[in-house]
């Protein structure tokens, strides 16, 4: 499994396209540790839209600065692999989970192949096979 992030995105590079599905909304189950280190199953969904490259996010429970910084770090790397310029969109992120806050980055894969998945309306693999790699 520790090539698993290399196999990953090499498929993506291999299915690049340039046309976003736009207003298109996709969603993908994460699993992830609460703060009382109970298992957690988190709902994110993404909607694309018209705009100018920023990145929204709807927390049901309380986002962390981690959590921020990956939906940034998603959304470059996934607009990047499908060749879309970030700045004629903005990215509608809500997150539903039971915990009360939502934080750290071992979401970032799941997320980028979310973006990737919206941005070009492609399936994708479950989160389960991407968190934590």
């Amino acid at each position: 499994m520790d090539n698993f992030p290399k196999y990953i995105f090499i498929l993506i590079i291999l299915i690049i396209t340039t046309t976003v599905a736009e207003g298109n909304v996709k969603s993908i189950t994460i699993p992830g540790v609460s703060s009382r280190g109970e298992g957690v199953v988190s709902t994110v969904e993404l909607r694309i839209v018209p705009g100018d490259g920023r990145v929204f996010s709807t927390v049901k429970p309380i986002s962390g600065a981690y959590t921020q910084q990956s939906l940034e770090t998603a959304v470059d790397v996934a607009c990047h692999l499908a060749g879309v310029n970030r700045k004629r969109y903005d990215f509608l992120f809500t997150f539903i989970s039971d915990s009360y806050i939502i934080d750290g980055p071992s979401a970032g894969a799941a997320l980028t192949l979310l973006t990737y998945a919206t941005l070009t309306d492609k399936d994708m693999v479950s989160a389960h096979q991407a968190r934590n790699y």
